[in-house]
């Protein structure tokens, strides 16, 4: 068996990240220059739920890149919002 390619999808339903290389962790591939950004670790929520591709289809268009401290998130006529991986207390919502 041949591995042909390998994505991250930092965000639940949205875009993924081709990467040349993946740690495997308890929550799944992760990054080696920074374990902290793995698979599916952020989700988008709205009102206390979260949304997924099943009732938004356009959160396929969501990409999400790599950058210092975060993530960038980019689609289409939309402006970029940057995602701090170590976002301040009052930012988190736990679900």
């Amino acid at each position: 068996m041949n591995v042909k390619e390998l994505r991250i999808y930092p965000i639940k339903s949205c875009g993924g990240v081709k990467v040349q290389e993946a740690l495997i962790t308890r929550y799944g591939l992760a990054l080696p220059s920074d374990p902290r950004i793995y698979d599916r670790r952020w989700m988008i929520v709205k009102n206390g739920r979260h949304l997924s591709q099943r009732v938004l289809p356009r959160m396929a268009l969501i990409q999400p890149s790599f950058v210092k401290d975060g993530l960038l998130l980019q689609a289409p006529n939309m402006p970029d919002l940057f995602i701090p991986i170590n976002p301040l207390p009052k930012e988190i919502m736990d679900c």
